[in-house]
C-alpha cells in the first residue's frame, strides 16, 4: 500500500523518465506486460500500480523502486 503522496511522486517521476528516455506508454506497457490504457491510468494518477508492477516499471526505466517513490 502506498499513500497518496508517494503515488503522486512516483507517477510524476515515471512521466519525467518516459519523456527523457523517449519511451512511449505503449512500449512501457508491452515491456512490463500490461495494456497501454493501464499505463495511462497510472500516469494520470487515476490508479496506482501494485508494488510488483511499480517495481517492473522502475526496473525497465533503470531506477530503483525507492528512486521512483522519492521526490528529488
Amino acid at each position: 500500500y502506498y499513500d497518496s503522496g508517494l503515488s503522486e511522486t512516483s507517477y510524476k517521476n515515471t512521466k519525467i523518465l518516459l519523456r527523457l528516455l523517449r519511451i512511449s506508454q505503449k512500449t512501457l506497457a508491452t515491456e512490463i506486460g500490461v495494456c497501454q490504457q493501464t499505463i495511462s491510468k497510472y500516469l494520470n494518477n487515476q490508479v496506482f500500480p501494485p508494488e510488483d508492477v511499480m517495481e517492473k516499471i522502475a526496473n525497465f526505466l533503470g531506477q530503483s523502486l525507492e528512486d521512483m517513490t522519492t521526490l528529488k
